[in-house]
């Protein structure tokens, strides 16, 4: 459901990265819609939907780069 409500290059984030729930969830939930998630910082993680140039989120902190986690 959420690939078909983000538009190509659409932006999925949360944060709360620091909870065993939410890593678990969004791992899991990058796992089955087979797109790889980022984290930046302690706390924030992204999820972008391709738009068939190579996968990258910019920055969710100002200066400070995403790393991707899968």
């Amino acid at each position: 459901m959420v690939r078909s409500l983000l538009r190509p290059g659409g932006i999925l984030f949360g944060d709360d990265w620091g909870f065993t729930d939410v890593k678990r969830s969004v791992v899991e939930f990058s796992e089955k819609i087979r797109l790889p998630f980022c984290t930046s910082g302690p706390d924030k993680w992204a999820i972008q939907k391709p738009d068939g140039t190579p996968f990258f989120v910019h920055s969710l902190v100002p200066g400070k780069p995403l790393e991707p986690s899968v």
